[in-house]
């Protein structure tokens, strides 16, 4: 066996280091199957031809199999990832090809070995056959199964929407933007008008023969915009965990034929076999729900976009009514282009908003159990002219409770009522009610979490987008003097950037939270107790908070530590997490802790 004969590997494991193994004519990005510490684990070859440092007769040897290797810019964008959210690269290989999509994929080769096997079999049947009509049904048959084979071609795309004079000339800014090698953050209110300037360059991009990806940032908004993308893109690929594994697969298959493609998805759409990339759209790129807590990677899917775009060479859009203040920094900085969707020329100047002060009405005795007479009088006025409201309240818990007194008030289950959490009130199409109140608005004003201000403004606006243009959107609250019940304008977007660079905390930092989990509350709290103290030397210009017992309970019974670490924003950033991830890692080893700490890159 020759020295050339060896490959390094990736496993799905949280390794700091990648196996070596034997394997003759491999190439990089061969899926094979290994054996590690006695189990058998999927593979991906990450290096051929190496000078392995473990002993030669320690090596065993790894199976190759049939399935589709992966790109060398899957396996980049693995690294990068990596390296930014500071995990094993085994990890990210886990994220991108969990244990049933290897197993579907396995799957799927056998099943195009059968049908191969059946296509060498017709092709002899059919020299042997003596009548032209088992020749025919023969030949139909090939036809048949090489369709199969090959995969149903995309739609033709189909009429794009008009685009308004202020959509082209935001749209021309864009490319404008492009041309710069800038990634472009647009500002502007209304789905339905960026969602039309997506799809202008989308088809410009497919037209180019490269592949575009529009990100969305839950299921619940996937159906809205998809119903929407379909309209142009009859062809569109859809990606979410709510797809089968059999679809999810087809998609992955479409993609590995570069040919140029259309995919809306989730965060996990990220992980596909994309080839010649050219356009990746982040759909509000500031809601929460684009990062991952758990398991590693915990990754932010706007970030990671990013990643994913520089390495394809592909444009970046960020889309969002109320931008995160990361993205405003940038933008502000230069880092990103910045295109404002004039509202004054939309022809949709929004409802009108009514900040009704429960502190204020009880006073004049004007509050009945949840509601203030004054959104009763707007409520009774809506539904005797047979329209339709929308009740968000704090929690589903809470939904049980309004419904109680709506029932007492309107009559049991009325058909004009919808009551909503906050959480299923997001999900719900914009521009469908003519009245949507917010009863417990004081519950958006966390004490605890240094966004608070800033989610709250950005939840606020997309429950009104929820209004049609003329109609009224109702908040209730014993707050009303909090700026975040006003207008999310320049002003207030500087107050809170001016907070977060008082405070040392992001965009003008980056965070850090080491975590903790152990089912001992002493040895939890010994153990992050030295860490900090360790942590604290090792990062003398930064700021260690902790360790503090977070609030959130994980309902599991273990016991959480959590370390936040506050680091300039200077060159020096990647230096001092490599730093961070060695130290950890040294301290796991050394302590003989092993599994019980956690990194969270950007936490959110």
């Amino acid at each position: 066996m020759y020295a050339t004969d060896f490959i390094q590997v990736i496993v799905p494991l949280p390794l700091d280091w990648e196996p070596y193994y034997r394997l003759a004519g491999a190439s990089v990005g061969d899926r094979v199957t290994v054996v590690f510490a006695r189990r058998k684990y999927p593979a991906v070859v990450s290096g051929v031809d190496v000078i392995p440092e473990t002993p030669p007769e320690r090596i065993l040897e790894a199976e190759k199999t049939a399935l589709p290797p992966v790109s060398p810019e899957e396996i980049r964008f693995w690294r990068e990832l990596s390296a930014y959210y500071l995990c094993p690269v085994g990890e990210v290989f886990k994220a991108a090809y969990p244990r049933e999509k290897n197993e579907g994929d396995q799957a799927q080769v056998r099943s195009v070995e059968r049908v191969q096997e059946r296509l060498k079999v017709l092709q002899e049947k059919i020299l042997k056959a003596r009548k032209d009509s088992s020749r025919e049904r023969y030949r139909a048959e090939i036809v048949r199964l090489t369709a199969a084979l090959e995969g149903t071609p995309g739609s033709p795309q189909a009429l794009l929407p008009q685009l308004s004079p202020v959509r082209q000339q935001a749209a021309a800014q864009i490319r404008e933007a492009f041309s710069s090698g800038k990634t472009v953050l647009l500002h502007g209110p209304g789905d339905t008008e960026k969602t039309d300037i997506y799809l202008q360059l989308s088809s410009e991009c497919l037209e180019e023969g490269r592949s575009v990806l529009i990100l969305v940032p839950q299921i619940g908004l996937f159906r809205q915009m998809e119903e929407r993308v379909a309209q142009a893109f009859p062809g569109v690929l859809t990606y979410h965990s709510g797809r089968t594994a059999a679809q999810r697969r087809e998609v992955a298959d479409r993609l590995r034929r570069g040919t140029p493609e259309l995919v809306l998805g989730t965060r996990s759409a990220l992980f596909l076999p994309h080839r010649n990339l050219g356009l990746v759209v982040v759909h509000q790129e500031h809601e929460s729900s684009y990062k991952q807590d758990s398991p590693a990677p915990r990754y932010h899917a706007r970030e990671s976009a990013i990643l994913l775009a520089g390495i394809h060479g592909a444009h970046v859009l960020l889309g969002s009514t109320t931008p995160s203040l990361e993205s405003l920094y940038n933008a502000e900085h230069g880092i990103f282009a910045k295109v404002e969707l004039n509202p004054g020329f939309t022809q949709n100047t929004g409802p009108r908003v009514q900040l009704i002060s429960l502190a204020a009405e009880r006073r004049k005795r004007g509050v009945v159990g949840s509601f203030s007479l004054k959104l009763l009088e707007s409520l009774h006025q809506a539904l005797a002219e047979g329209r339709q409201v929308l009740l968000v309240c704090r929690s589903q818990a809470s939904v049980a409770e309004l419904q109680a007194e709506t029932d007492a008030i309107f009559g049991p289950d009325h058909p004009g009522i919808v009551l909503r959490p906050v959480s299923g009130a997001k999900e719900l199409p914009a521009a469908s009610f003519p009245l949507t109140a917010v009863l417990q608005a004081d519950s958006l004003l966390s004490r605890e979490d240094f966004r608070c201000d800033e989610r709250a403004h950005q939840l606020l606006a997309l429950l009104q987008d929820k209004c049609v243009p003329d109609g009224l959107f109702v908040i209730q609250t014993w707050e009303a003097s909090h700026p975040v019940f006003g207008p999310y304008s320049g002003e207030r977007i500087s107050q809170l950037l001016e907070e977060r660079r008082r405070f040392g905390y992001p965009p003008y930092t980056r965070l850090i939270d080491v975590v903790l989990r152990d089912s001992s509350e002493k040895r939890a709290g010994c153990m992050s107790a030295e860490l900090g103290r360790m942590l604290t030397s090792l990062l003398p210009g930064g700021s260690v908070l902790g360790p503090l017992s977070p609030a959130q309970d994980r309902g599991d019974g273990a016991c959480i530590r959590q370390i936040r670490l506050m680091l300039p924003r200077d060159r020096a950033l990647k230096e001092r997490k490599n730093a961070i991830k060695q130290a950890v890692s040294a301290f796991e080893k050394q302590r003989k802790y092993l599994g019980h700490i956690v990194l969270d890159v950007d936490p959110v």
